[in-house]
């Protein structure tokens, strides 16, 4: 089963004052993506939301090999979702993340209150992020990415799971969470491991 680690433990990146809620909040590049465009070309090549994004992010994490920790956040934004990526470097990810297919536009803005961790390069490996509300001993989790309130991780009865894990391109928006910590993956030819993680809010 993945460690458990605290929200705090996962927080990197530039923070200045933001004067809508009068605190300090982490600052990042925003990629806004189309959810309807995204899921036609995932249904399409028989991918669901999760692959779509953590493939090549990771992918192209072990080919920068970055020495600063970067953490990807994704926020739903009713029709559209929101990839943030937050580092203490000036890190350039336009590559892979603008040339995604369903992509929108660019910004830079302040971390969304509904944002949730999902993708950490840290230390030369990649962690796949699932954020729990609470801590669970259940071994069977299902993330639901089509959550208006933020990408949310629960405990699923043994059939939704097995579901979910056997057809991922049947359940574009969710994903279920491995239940080993380590996972072998392969995008493009290019073979990595990455790290499942859970999460918790403190």
């Amino acid at each position: 089963m993945p460690q458990t680690i605290p929200l705090s433990k996962l927080i990197y990146g530039r923070q200045a004052l933001n004067p809508t809620t009068g605190q300090s909040s982490l600052i990042g590049a925003d990629f806004v993506y189309d959810w309807e465009r995204v899921r036609t070309y995932a249904k399409e090549r028989r991918l669901n939301l999760d692959s779509f994004l953590v493939l090549p992010i990771a992918a192209r994490l072990f080919e920068k090999k970055l020495r600063s920790a970067v953490m990807f956040w994704y926020t739903p934004l009713n029709n559209l979702f929101v990839i943030t990526v937050c580092s203490g470097a000036n890190v350039d990810f336009m590559n892979p993340l603008h040339d995604l297919p369903g992509y929108n536009e660019y910004g830079e803005s302040f971390l969304r209150p509904h944002a949730r961790p999902m993708v950490l390069w840290r230390s030369g490996m990649v962690h796949r992020i699932h954020f729990l509300l609470s801590n669970s001993e259940s071994d069977r989790l299902v993330a639901d990415f089509g959550n208006g309130f933020g990408l949310t991780v629960a405990p699923a009865d043994d059939a939704w799971y097995e579901q979910v894990l056997e057809t991922p391109q049947n359940h574009f928006g969710y994903l279920a969470v491995p239940e080993a910590r380590r996972q072998n993956c392969e995008w493009n030819g290019r073979s990595f491991a990455i790290e499942h993680v859970l999460c918790v809010a403190e």
